[in-house]
């Protein structure tokens, strides 16, 4: 029933999906995650009411892994204990969290991942299609790039395999006899649940040389302060908010004493920093500027001109609540990361501060007078 409806949902907007997928921008990948988030609803709403209509049927429901390849982006909706899992550059990331029992017990740290697969909790899971009135599935847009290979599996087979192996068999050449690969491995050692496996390998052009991999702008975007513990899921969909934008030499792209809510991670080029028309520092590819513009109304306090023809990840203060909204995990880390960046710039304006003071008081002592406190 959840994939029957789900299809049959998506069909319906397959039209407006399309519309959307022409614009890369955050808008329109935001309206697709909508459509099928709807589609997850309209499931889990069919097999809520089939359940209370049919006592031999209460109770029932589902995990569920939807993936929609559209355009440049793959959107990735989960619920359960079922997984899905990313290979590239021969890496596998496990891009969605199990709602189970033993998975809120592994992420609150109060139990350790062998721990969770010994549970006799292990297999109870905490959200699912159709249990319920209402469920909220977890979503993912992912920016692809070519030869990325996606798994969508159930527990029957990630309990057997481990992530090594999975990554082994993902990085194949041949995906179309993969599933039936992987089940019949994960049957030889048991197959004590039953097991599903879905392969999809992206082909296509790799990004030009005028543009940036989905890999370069996560890389980047994994070594500026505000980012740098996040998983690459969490990354991921950081990443999901953020345009390229492409500015020409002598170009301002901050101004001194206006008020600011972007901020922008330079992906090539460079910048100035100057405060009443004089420089006062340099930012190149990787650093980030504008970090203070995600927090309250404030005005820029410095200006930020290209020097160079940049490009730049731009991210916005609403875009960016938005996602911490509807992600209180991430929210937490990022609000622990802040607190980090803003005592470190503390710490620092007070060393200068004390280094002042020391020179001032040097000073004094060549006064031809006394001063007096």
């Amino acid at each position: 029933m959840a994939t029957r409806v789900v299809r049959s949902e998506i069909g319906k907007h397959a039209s407006n999906i399309q519309k959307h997928i022409q614009s890369l921008e955050v808008a329109a990948r935001q309206q697709v995650s909508k459509v099928l988030e709807e589609a997850v609803a309209a499931a889990n709403a069919a097999i809520f009411s089939a359940a209370r209509e049919d006592p031999n049927k209460r109770g029932m429901g589902t995990t569920l892994e939807l993936l929609l390849v559209a355009g440049r982006y793959a959107f990735v909706l989960h619920v359960g204990d079922s997984r899905t899992y990313l290979v590239r550059d021969r890496k596998i990331h496990q891009l969605t969290e199990d709602h189970s029992f033993v998975g809120e017990m592994v992420r609150n740290g109060k139990m350790t991942r062998e721990e969770a697969t010994r549970s006799s909790h292990a297999h109870v899971i905490t959200r699912a299609v159709g249990v319920q009135a209402l469920v909220r599935p977890d979503v993912l847009q992912v920016e692809l790039m070519e030869g990325d290979v996606f798994l969508l599996c159930s527990d029957g087979l990630t309990d057997l395999l481990t992530d090594e192996e999975l990554l082994h068999h993902g990085t194949v050449q041949a995906i179309e006899p993969l599933p039936a690969e992987l089940i019949k491995v994960a049957n030889a050692r048991g197959g004590r649940d039953n097991i599903t496996a879905v392969v999809v390998k992206i082909h296509g052009d790799a990004p030009t040389t005028e543009e940036f991999s989905a890999v370069q702008k996560l890389a980047v975007l994994g070594r500026i302060p505000l980012f740098r513990y996040l998983s690459y899921p969490e990354l991921t969909k950081v990443l999901s908010i953020a345009h390229v934008r492409k500015i020409e030499k002598d170009t301002t792209v901050f101004q001194e004493g206006t008020p600011g809510d972007e901020m922008v991670i330079l992906l090539a080029g460079k910048v100035n920093i100057t405060k009443a028309g004089e420089v006062v520092a340099f930012r190149g590819p990787g650093d980030s500027v504008g970090e203070m513009g995600l927090i309250g109304e404030t005005t820029r306090s410095a200006s930020v001109i290209a020097v160079e023809p940049s490009a730049m990840l731009v991210f916005t203060k609403a875009q960016l609540f938005e996602l911490l909204r509807s992600d209180s995990g991430l929210a937490v880390k990022f609000l622990w990361m802040m607190c980090c960046v803003m005592n470190a710039r503390v710490s620092e304006a007070t060393d200068k501060l004390v280094e002042i003071s020391v020179k001032l008081h040097e000073k004094t002592t060549e006064l031809p007078f006394s001063i007096i406190e």
